[in-house]
This record gives C-alpha cells, structure tokens and sequence, in this order.
C-alpha cells in the first residue's frame, strides 16, 4: 500500500509515468495495455501480410478468406477453395462422409474436371494405391528375414532402413502381403 492507494511504490510510479504520457489525471484509470506493446509493424509492413487473402492450409490446400458469416467458411473466415469451387458449380456440399479428391494429386489444380467426390474409405483407397508404400520396398527375403528376427525392433529397422512401425506391422503380419511379383505364391 503505497500513498493509500492499494498499489505497491514501484507499480505507482510506473502508473504515474504512463498516465503523463497518456494525458490522464488519475493512475488509477488507465487502461490494460499487457501484452499490447504496439511495436509490431501493421499492414503492409508486417511479414504476414497477405493481400490475396489466399492462404495455404498445414495440409497443402488453398483457403480464401470468404467471411465468417459464409456458410463453407472456417472460425477464421475462411474456406478451402476446392469446396468453394465444387459448390460454384452447382454441386452438393460434400457430406461428413464424403471427401473431394484432386485426380492429378496437384492441390492447387482446383479446376472443377480435377475433382471428383469420393467416399473417405474410397478416397484413402486411391491415396493408397497411388502412393502404397512409404517406406523403402523390401524383397521377400528381407521380409521372411525381418520376420525370423529376435533382435528389438529398432535395431531390425536401422538394418534394413525402414521405421519401427514398419517392423512391427511385418512382425504381426498386418502389412506386406505376398504377392505374384514377390515369387512368394
């Protein structure tokens, strides 16, 4: 408590100093300027600035900024523009179910001949055979190898260059079925 005012000497004087530079008579009326320091470039100044209004999403995708009150729009007003595109023209909204696939897997070609509406488990079907392995391919031999192996997992994996997710999911048999190609039939 410092001159009856139920601040500390130090919070007073800073107070005091401010409300000169504001032009105000009462320290006590001065507004919550924490965290508001005003020192960030405005407009076109600051490095986010965006003219567009186009924005690329963490996925790949283009949003523009259509308002919040848009019915396709986000919380931040803004809506992929593959959606806009396919509902400009006249088609349903896709459903929760529902994705849109770029069939030239280029997700800036949002042409309307480059989507099409799929089912989310037809969609992940495409992506899967278009891109079905991520990992280095293995031989059969390498597989049965990994298979028979007692070492921990890690290490199977630094030997043959592949994730430990990978080892795991050969060691269960969940992936890396045997195939006319692989001479495994």
């Amino acid at each position: 408590m410092f001159k009856g005012l139920p601040i500390s000497k130090t919070t007073y004087y800073r107070r005091r100093q401010k409300a000169k530079r504001l032009g105000l008579d009462n320290i006590m009326n001065l507004p919550d300027l924490r965290g508001k320091h005003g020192n960030s470039p405005r407009g076109r100044k600051n490095a986010r600035w965006n003219p567009t209004g186009i924005q690329v999403s963490k996925q790949g995708y283009l949003k523009v900024r259509v308002g919040k009150d848009h019915p396709l729009a986000d919380p931040c007003g803004f809506a992929y523009l593959h959606t806009l595109v396919w509902v400009a023209a006249g088609k349903p909204r896709p459903e929760r179910k529902n994705e849109l696939h770029h069939k030239n897997t280029d997700k800036h070609d949002n042409r309307l001949e480059n989507l099409e509406c799929n089912t989310k488990r037809k969609h992940h079907q495409i992506h899967w055979r278009l891109n079905p392995l991520i990992h280095p391919k293995l031989t059969a031999f390498q597989v049965i190898s990994i298979r028979r192996d007692g070492r921990p997992y890690r290490e199977i994996a630094m030997d043959y260059d592949t994730s430990r997710s990978n080892v795991s999911l050969i060691k269960r048999g969940k992936t890396w079925k045997p195939s006319i190609e692989s001479g495994m039939i």
